[in-house]
This record gives C-alpha cells, sequence and structure tokens, in this order.
C-alpha cells in the first residue's frame, strides 16, 4: 500500500553504538515506550542501497531511519554530545554550494536560450510579414500586367510591354515601345490620345486599386530614353511628353513628304528631287539635316534660291524637325550638291541666303 510519508531523520536505535542503553534511560528522563512496525523498508542514497543492523521503522505514518546511517552516506560526520544530549551533523556543503552554483549557470543559459528563441521568433514573424507582403505585392503587380497585355499589347497599331511593380498602395508601371519598329507611328499619334490612353489604364488602376499611389513612364526599349512619364493626380493622370530626337524617324518623313513633288510651292522647283540625311550629336540636343540636290536639278534651284518659295519649303523642313523635337533642340541645316558644296545654310529662323 502506498501512503504520503514524511521522511524524518531522528536518532533511532543506535545507542548501543554511542553509549549503553541503561546509563542513556537512567539519565534522560521523560522516555516512554512506543508501538513501531518494522517492515523491511529498504535506504537508498544516491542510487545506494544501504544496510544497517539497525532497521528503519514506521510509527505514526513516518519514517525513522538510523541517522548516523544516512548522514555519513551523504558524506557528513555524525557526533552525540552527551551534556546537550544532541546529535551534532557536520561536514562541508562545497558539493551542495557546487551545485547551486551549475543549477544557476544552467538557469541563466536557459534564459538566455529562451531570449534568444523570443528574437528569433520575432524576426522569423517579420521575414514571414515581409514575404507575405512581397507575395501579394507580386501579385497585384503580375494582375496588372496580364490586364495590359490583353488589353493594350497592341494599341493604335503600335506594339507595347509592360512591367509593374509594387503593391496595392504604390504601383510603378513601365511600358515599354520599340521605336526602330513603331517610330513612325508612334511620332504620328496625338499626344491628347496617348494622354487618353493613359487615363484609361488609370482608370482601371482606380477601379482594382483605389489606394495606390500611381506613377510610370513609356520608354523607349531601342535607345532607352524616357519618351512619356505619368504620376497620378486626383482622378486624372499628370502626364509629361519628353521630346526624344530621333533623326532616322525624321530623315524618313522628310524623303516622304518634303524631298518631291515641290512645284506646289513654286512652279520653278519644277521635277526637281532631293536627298534628306539627318544626325544628332551625341548628347541630342542639336539636329543636323542636310539636303542634297544632285546635279542634274542645280538649273531648278538656281531658279528657286532666295525666293519666296524656297523659304516656305525650308519653313516646312524646320517645323517638320520641331513636330519631332521639342525647341530646346537646336537645327543647323544646309542645302549642298552632290559634291558636298554648301549652296545655302538654314537654322531654326530659317535660311541664311
Amino acid at each position: 500500500m502506498k501512503k504520503k510519508l514524511s521522511i524524518l531523520v531522528a536518532v533511532l536505535l543506535i545507542v548501543s553504538t554511542l553509549f549503553a542503553t541503561a546509563a542513556f534511560a537512567a539519565t534522560s528522563g521523560g522516555f516512554k515506550a512506543i508501538n513501531a512496525w518494522f517492515g523491511g523498508i529498504k535506504i537508498v542514497a544516491n542510487g545506494k542501497t544501504l544496510t544497517s543492523d539497525t532497521q528503519p521503522l514506521m510509527y505514526n505514518n513516518s519514517v525513522y531511519v538510523p541517522i548516523r546511517l544516512v548522514s555519513e552516506a551523504l558524506g557528513q560526520k555524525v557526533t552525540w554530545d552527551q551534556n546537550s544530549y544532541s546529535v551534532i551533523i557536520s561536514g562541508s556543503t562545497a558539493d551542495v554550494d557546487s551545485l547551486k552554483a551549475q543549477i544557476a549557470q544552467k538557469d541563466a543559459t536557459i534564459a538566455s536560450l529562451q531570449s534568444d528563441n523570443a528574437a528569433k521568433a520575432a524576426r522569423i514573424a517579420e521575414l514571414e510579414a515581409q514575404l507575405k507582403n512581397q507575395e501579394e505585392s507580386k501579385k497585384t503587380a503580375s494582375d496588372l500586367e496580364d490586364y495590359l497585355d490583353d488589353e493594350y499589347s497592341t494599341w493604335n497599331r503600335m506594339d507595347f510591354s509592360f512591367d509593374a511593380r509594387g503593391d496595392a498602395d504604390d504601383l510603378k508601371l513601365t511600358i515599354e515601345i520599340d521605336l526602330s519598329e513603331d517610330g513612325t507611328r508612334w511620332s504620328n499619334t496625338d499626344e491628347g490620345d496617348i494622354e487618353d490612353w493613359l487615363n484609361d489604364i488609370y482608370d482601371y488602376v482606380q477601379d482594382e486599386y483605389p489606394d495606390a499611389d500611381f506613377s510610370g513612364e513609356i520608354v523607349d526599349s531601342d535607345s532607352d530614353d524616357t519618351l512619356v512619364e505619368f504620376e497620378s493626380s486626383g482622378s486624372k493622370l499628370k502626364v509629361t511628353f519628353n521630346k526624344v530626337a530621333d533623326p532616322d524617324d525624321l530623315e524618313y518623313y522628310l524623303d516622304k513628304n518634303l524631298s518631291d513633288d515641290l512645284d506646289w510651292y513654286s512652279s520653278a522647283f519644277g521635277s526637281m528631287k532631293v536627298d534628306f540625311d539627318v544626325t544628332s550629336n551625341k548628347s541630342r540636343e542639336r539636329i543636323y539635316i542636310t539636303v542634297t540636290v544632285p546635279g542634274e536639278y542645280l538649273d531648278e534651284w538656281e531658279s528657286v534660291y532666295d525666293t519666296k518659295g524656297a523659304d516656305n519649303w525650308i519653313d516646312d523642313i524646320i517645323d517638320a524637325a520641331y513636330d519631332y523635337f521639342d525647341d530646346n533642340y537646336e537645327i543647323v541645316g544646309e542645302i549642298v550638291d552632290s559634291d558636298g558644296n554648301t549652296l545655302v545654310n538654314f537654322d531654326e529662323d530659317g535660311a541664311d541666303w
């Protein structure tokens, strides 16, 4: 039967090792006989079973064991003080102090590990939140790209690609067009139409992501020039057009529209036909236009030299250049013969006759 027992270390049945039973009984008053139980109780100290001639006993639900047996097994010394009738237990507490110190050190290590674990748990939670935001951002950007690819990969007979970044609070969009392929169509597209197109895109963004700050740019993928910049401003976009020098486009336009059939400027032009060559400096701040009059048309050129018809023709060449480039560009031009000899120079102010 199991019982809850309180273990009381007491002097028991070892008087024969300390003094004679008769002498002890004769000199100490107040002793009385008791009824106790012996039941083969074992004493185990630090995993070792102790043996003794004096047996443990049970009295009033407490177990009494030989004090010398137990104390010495635990490294303590036991003596009897006859004068004070006292059992004196003495010995080093170094082992106990060492154990306490080890426990304290382990407690400190545990506390440190718990603190580290708490910091790591907080960092993990932070990274998980960042990952969640990144995944949401990727989904937002991907959804916008998918919509634009479906609706506007081709617009006004021009091809576009879209790159969206950010999240539902802050969206940035890069629209790319290759002007080496679509430069002429782009140049001939009215700025108002482009602005309306960008606002159609913005209407979709407002419907899907009403809290988003929206901005972006249209870029020429061939030259990396920024053609248009835009940013949200209330229910509309603030759209800024950046004129970018594209000499090839201007040259194509001039060859197509102002190189022949010039007799409507003046009948003196007759059947004269010219060739255009357009270049720009590296910083794209100056446009060079060279007009070559073949030798067979020099007579016609002599006929229209320094006439109002020739002035109007050169003015239209300059106006065409500024239709492609803004007023920050300087126009420098000359009309030459087939040998490269200059016939007349002109700039944004007209011909220098």
